[in-house]
């Protein structure tokens, strides 16, 4: 294999990774109830799996974070985390300001009765679910993800899918630079970079994969459409190679200061998307079928699996790192 190809071949197997973690979530969650008679059970796991998720971006965001400096530097760093942050919230902020999803029904579900049982929280999720109008870009991603139904809870899913889904896919365009660019100077380390991005990769693999699978119950859409994320680290080094190549993007800290604005990217993803639609949807679900759960009862147990994504996460970096040291020459 040539060395102009052999860089592009480590991106792509670094990106599979994206693929992997899908399967994996598929295999884990063979059969997702569909979106329009989620239960109030089933609405309850889905937060506590976004809130994990969230957890997951957190550690993976201050990973990259740190990572970046001691080459970049601390106020290079922030700056770029600072861009990366506002990219993402700009891409969040027209995706929400195109709803029109009807808020009134909201409030129905909020003011209802305290200790309404698990039937009938599962009725209030219905009937919500059975209220809302999309915009004409949410029908286009609904489309687009190949959503089983129409609705309030169908919206919700569809818009943390796509903002899940673009800020990964922004994620892996530098960290496919970074692999060929390693790869080019240093082939054994570059081969070690491949592998500790692509157990990342696992991770975010799940993560975009979680509200995709419970969208569309397609198999075959959901493996497309991470398989598609994935190969934006192949196409981060076509992109670097027609910029110019290694001589402009290879220089001391442009990496690095890619690195930290994508820590700023899964930041507001994890703040800004993941973790309300944790909130949103494990109080929909109630706190052990026990009716309408207090907001500081919503508040712990997002907290906790949260923690529990974090450790995850970290344990997922403590893996790539001790790959970096223990086969990298």
């Amino acid at each position: 294999m040539s060395t102009s190809t052999l860089p592009l071949f480590l991106a792509i197997v670094a990106g599979a990774g994206t693929t992997f973690g899908a399967v994996i979530l598929l295999v884990l969650i063979p059969n997702p109830p569909p979106v329009n008679t989620l239960s109030a059970s089933n609405a309850a796991l889905f937060g506590r799996l976004q809130a994990c998720s969230a957890g997951v971006m957190v550690a993976l965001s201050l990973g990259l974070f740190f990572e970046s400096l001691p080459v970049a530097g601390f106020p290079s760093s922030i700056l770029c985390v600072f861009v990366g942050a506002a990219l993402m919230a700009a891409i969040e902020w027209l995706l929400h300001s195109t709803s029109h999803s009807n808020e009134g029904c909201n409030n129905e579900i909020h003011e209802g009765e305290l200790g309404l049982l698990e039937e009938h929280i599962t009725e209030d999720l219905e009937k919500q679910n059975s209220f809302a109008t999309p915009s004409a870009f949410e029908a286009f991603l609904m489309k687009m993800f190949g959503a089983t139904s129409s609705g309030a809870n169908t919206i919700s899913m569809v818009r943390s899918s796509f903002v899940t889904y673009m800020g990964l896919a922004l994620h892996n365009l530098p960290e496919g630079v970074s692999v060929a660019l390693t790869t080019v100077s240093n082939l054994k380390l570059g081969i070690s970079l491949c592998i500790a991005i692509l157990l990342h990769n696992v991770l975010e693999g799940m993560i975009v994969a979680l509200p995709l699978w419970y969208t569309s119950r397609s198999k075959s859409r959901v493996l497309f459409l991470t398989l598609l994320n994935g190969l934006m680290e192949p196409l981060g080094v076509i992109i670097a190679w027609c910029l110019g190549g290694a001589e402009i993007i290879s220089k001391p800290g442009r990496i690095e200061k890619m690195l930290a604005g994508v820590s700023g990217i899964m930041a507001t993803i994890a703040f800004g998307e993941l973790l309300p639609s944790a909130i949103e949807w494990i109080e929909k679900g109630g706190i052990g079928n026990h009716g309408k759960p207090s907001m500081k009862d919503v508040y712990i147990r997002v907290f906790a699996w949260i923690v529990i994504g974090v450790i995850g996460g970290a344990a997922v970096m403590g893996s790539a790192d001790f790959v970096l040291q223990h086969f990298a020459f």
